[in-house]
């Protein structure tokens, strides 16, 4: 069987991560994968090497019809009986009416808390009536990635009855817990008896980053041997953003203290060489990044938005604090590296809860289950 994913840029992020082990999966079973980007990336070059059958149509922009017609042509020209759509409102929109165009059913993978809109007042109006309309019509189920994605959309005007909740999952066996990968340390030039915290995200404000260096002032400040690692690159800005979060640790004299990495491939060795996660986010769905985390054994500290929630117990495995708050901020990091006992406790816990819960066996016979029902 043939099927289209689509996705919102060719680099590796959380939601092309779940698409890319739904296409995974796929492959395994001896379907003929497309995949359309509106971008090349590293994401786009590992699907190549799989076989992948790429296209670059520009999905960006909503109200383009002459998109939909591309995206048409490439189902028909392709016998394509199924489009899962992994990407924001434009590209969603288009490939609902060009599925509609050309028989085909659309499954939209909803990896949110709701739709993301154009800053133009009359745009934002139009973009929701289409998304209501889409979603309504033209479009056979959604998935959302956790409670909080569904509750946004619905309140969006999307059909209950055509949402369904499939919680991403991961494969554990791929981030077994190990000792500290000393390897890293060496390679960063980190001293083999310091402690290592950080985050796995693209560099973004609503990831929280700035928030996150506020808080190491004083964190450092009492505990010189702490060194808080990104891991990412500055997707959204060029660079710009990172320009911004190495210049403010350097006025607050923390820069030596402070590791930018950009993109790296091998985030097992990664988490598995951090002593605990943190994510301070201003928004989120159902983090994979914080799956990877708890499956390394790593208790994370994040915020209570989106899916988190869902994902982390405050005190079990991990620390909730609340969003924008560097100093709370800077107590729960202080707690942890306090605290060994605790953070074996926590991190005990949540690959417990990811072993149980969120699985990637899960979660991939859930959305073929959706497959063979809209057929």
């Amino acid at each position: 069987m043939n099927i289209l994913y689509t996705v919102t840029h060719g680099h590796f992020t959380g939601g092309n991560v779940v698409c890319l082990r739904v296409i995974e999966e796929a492959l395994k079973r001896k379907w003929k994968v497309f995949i359309n980007s509106p971008s090349n990336g590293e994401f786009i070059n590992y699907l190549k090497e799989k076989y992948v059958n790429v296209y670059y149509i520009n999905t960006t922009r909503s109200f383009r019809i002459d998109k939909c017609l591309q995206i048409s042509r490439v189902l028909k020209k392709n016998d394509i009986k199924i489009i899962h759509t992994h990407a924001p409102l434009p590209d969603t929109n288009i490939s609902r009416i060009a599925g509609a165009i050309s028989g085909v059913p659309v499954i939209s993978h909803l990896h949110t808390c709701g739709p993301i809109l154009n800053s133009n007042i009359l745009i934002r109006k139009y973009q929701l009536l289409l998304e209501k309309f889409s979603s309504k019509y033209f479009c056979h189920k959604s998935i959302a990635v956790s409670k909080a994605v569904k509750n946004a959309f619905l309140n969006t005007g999307y059909p209950d009855s055509k949402i369904e909740i499939i919680y991403n999952g991961i494969n554990t066996k791929t981030f077994l817990p190990v000792k500290k990968c000393r390897d890293i340390f060496s390679e960063l030039g980190i001293k083999s008896d310091y402690k290592l915290i950080g985050q796995v995200s693209y560099l973004c404000k609503s990831k929280g980053q700035h928030i996150l260096i506020k808080a190491m002032g004083s964190v450092i400040r009492k505990n010189p041997n702490v060194v808080l690692m990104f891991v990412g690159e500055d997707l959204q800005q060029g660079g710009r953003y990172r320009r911004e979060l190495e210049k403010m640790a350097k006025n607050m004299g923390i820069l030596g203290n402070v590791i930018f990495t950009g993109y790296r491939s091998d985030i097992p060795d990664i988490m598995n060489s951090l002593d605990f996660f943190i994510l301070p986010s201003y928004g989120e769905a159902f983090p994979i990044t914080i799956l990877e985390a708890m499956a390394a054994k790593k208790p994370v500290i994040t915020t209570p938005v989106g899916g988190n929630t869902e994902l982390v117990i405050d005190k079990e495995t991990g620390i909730i604090v609340p969003v924008g708050d560097y100093n709370k901020l800077s107590e729960a990091i202080l707690y942890l590296l306090e605290n060994p006992e605790k953070v074996a406790f926590m991190g005990q816990n949540g690959y417990e809860r990811v072993k149980k819960h969120f699985s990637l066996d899960n979660m991939v016979q859930k959305v073929f289950q959706i497959y063979e029902e809209v057929l």
